[in-house]
C-alpha cells in the first residue's frame, strides 16, 4: 500500500523492474506499463492526497484506470498488489478487491485471483517464481501454481503442510 511519494516512486521502479524495462525508450505498445503505472498513481492519489484538487484528480483517474482496464481484460482494485507486478499480457486478469497480493508477483492472462466467499477474510498470495502460498482462515495451507500455455491457463493444487 503506498503512503507517500517515496513509496510510490519505490512501487514504480519495483514494478519497471519487474516488466524488464530498462532506460529504453518507451513505445505506444507498452500498454502494461502505461496500465500500471496508472495503477499505482490512482493509489498514490486514493490514499495520501486528502484535499478537494486530489480527491476530485483520484475520482478521475479511477474512472481511467477503469476504461483502461475494459480494454486491456484486467480487473485489478488498488491497493492489492504489492510492488514489484509484473501482468505479462493483457487479456483476461479479474482479482477480488479482498485478496492480497505479495511482492514480485507475476500474473498471467485468464487467471483469477479470488478471496472465499462474500465479504470474507482476505487471503495473503506471497509470491515464490510461480508458486502461490495461501494461508486459508481453517490454517490448511495450499500451494497454487499458475501454469499459462498459449490461450489457457490451469491451476494445479497440492496439499501442503
Amino acid at each position: 500500500m503506498i503512503n507517500n511519494k517515496l513509496e510510490y516512486k519505490q512501487f514504480l521502479e519495483a514494478d519497471k523492474k519487474a516488466l524488464f524495462i530498462e532506460k529504453r525508450t518507451l513505445g505506444i505498445t507498452d500498454v502494461i506499463w502505461k496500465y500500471e503505472r496508472l495503477l499505482r498513481k490512482t493509489e498514490y492519489y486514493h490514499n495520501c492526497r486528502k484535499d478537494f484538487l486530489g480527491k476530485i484528480w483520484g475520482i478521475v483517474l479511477k474512472y481511467v484506470l477503469y476504461r483502461n482496464g475494459i480494454r486491456l481484460g484486467f480487473t485489478i482494485p488498488i491497493n492489492v498488489c504489492d510492488a514489484g507486478l509484473s501482468l505479462v499480457h493483457y487479456g483476461s486478469i479479474t482479482i477480488n478487491s479482498n485478496a492480497k497480493i505479495g511482492k514480485n508477483c507475476r500474473i498471467y492472462n485468464d487467471v483469477v485471483i479470488g478471496s472465499k466467499g462474500f465479504g470474507g477474510e482476505p487471503n495473503y498470495w506471497k509470491q515464490c517464481n510461480d508458486w502461490f502460498w495461501r494461508k486459508d482462515p481453517w490454517n490448511v495451507h495450499y500451494f497454487e501454481w499458475v501454469y499459462h500455455w498459449g490461450q489457457c491457463s490451469s491451476y494445479k493444487r497440492h496439499t501442503g503442510k
